[in-house]
């Protein structure tokens, strides 16, 4: 959804929620609680190579085709990114 389209879904669930005063109250808290998360940062994130899932079969023959060492993946901030969506 673009930026538009979330602030008009964003107004249209306030309208409804506004004719309520239990779900105002809700609603308020909920937002407390997002913006009192801190943000991971995707450096903290490590990737272990023993916990990817088994490739299925049919992609296995082509296992050796990109491999890299897990230092590799460490040392690469793009590569860590890539191998972790």
């Amino acid at each position: 959804m673009t930026a538009v389209q979330l602030n008009a879904a964003l107004f249209r669930e306030l309208h409804l929620i506004m004719a309520d005063e239990d779900k105002m109250e809700r609603a308020i808290r909920s937002l407390h609680r997002i913006n009192s998360r801190p943000k991971a940062s995707p450096k903290e994130k490590k990737i272990s190579l023993n916990s990817l899932p088994e490739l299925p079969e049919a992609l296995s023959s082509l296992q050796g085709f990109a491999s890299h060492t897990e230092e590799e993946i460490a040392n690469d901030p793009r590569l860590a990114y890539i191998l972790s969506k």
